[in-house]
């Protein structure tokens, strides 16, 4: 078996981060917005900031991504969703289940 160990991470800045109405009824981790979405919004930001110091304080590297306000993407927080990486390329892309 060929173990893999990650040399960094990839992180991508959670702009536009909250419920997904396009996913909210297939996914057992969202439920009705609790806080407003402003709120959830800057939680998730803060909690963000502070995996990427600690991750950067123990010196992993990070590979950063920001966000966009345009299109809204409420799960860009999420890129493991999107591909999966071997040493010195890209498996595969996977398809999100809603457009957004």
């Amino acid at each position: 078996m060929n173990n893999y160990i990650a040399k960094g991470v990839v992180m991508v800045r959670p702009f536009g981060f909250g419920v997904n109405e396009q996913t909210m009824a297939s996914n057992a981790f969202q439920s009705s917005q609790v806080l407003p979405h402003e709120a959830l919004r800057e939680k998730a930001i803060h909690e963000f900031n502070g995996v990427l110091a600690s991750l950067q304080k123990h010196n992993i590297e990070v590979l950063l991504y920001e966000d966009s306000a345009f299109p809204g993407k409420p799960d860009a927080l999420f890129p493991n969703n999107w591909f999966c990486t071997l040493p010195d390329c890209i498996i595969s892309m996977f398809p999100m289940m809603a457009p957004n």
